[in-house]
């Protein structure tokens, strides 16, 4: 409910991360979020070269593009949490700008809020376990996920007793 006034924030958020040597050493990463979020960050984070934009278009025209590139680029991946294969130096790190609830605007899901909302919030946990899964693609491979959403934590403390998050991935978890 807050993004038009937090996206400036979070876009220099966006940015300084992938600044940061520590964070990113250098490689390739991915920002996972909503192409209207996407568009609310693109006027801060477009001088930059390294951003690399879509629309529903040219989505996988500039998805090739970031695969084949051999500097650091920032795939601003809107609805990629599931079919892209960032193993090993294709994806060392990624932030989860925005947790991808279903669209409330969509009658079935409004249903399914009011009338089994464990099934809404799995819908919701199923997501954000692909989107954290794009860069880890191999038991010896390895990657950094922060997730930005303040959303996530009610979403984590509703769920987290529920037996939808794998151990492995609640024991990689760090609160900051």
């Amino acid at each position: 409910k807050n993004l038009v006034q937090n996206a400036p924030k979070m876009a220099g958020i966006i940015l300084a991360m992938s600044k940061k040597e520590s964070f990113t050493r250098g490689a390739k990463g991915i920002v996972h979020c909503t192409y209207q979020l996407a568009n609310m960050l693109k006027p801060h984070l477009q001088h930059d070269e390294r951003f690399l934009f879509h629309n529903e278009a040219d989505k996988n025209d500039v998805y090739q593009r970031y695969l084949s590139e051999k500097k650091q680029v920032i795939l601003m991946a809107c609805g990629m949490h599931e079919g892209i294969d960032l193993k090993y130096d294709l994806g060392r790190w990624q932030i989860i700008a925005k947790v991808i609830f279903p669209s409330l605007a969509d009658p079935v899901n409004k249903e399914l809020l009011s009338t089994n909302p464990s099934l809404y919030n799995w819908k919701t946990v199923k997501t954000t376990i692909q989107q954290y899964g794009r860069i880890c693609r191999a038991e010896d491979d390895y990657g950094i996920t922060v997730i930005l959403d303040s959303c996530f934590n009610m979403l984590y403390q509703r769920t987290k007793d529920s037996g939808m998050w794998p151990n492995w991935l609640k024991k990689s978890m760090e609160w900051i």
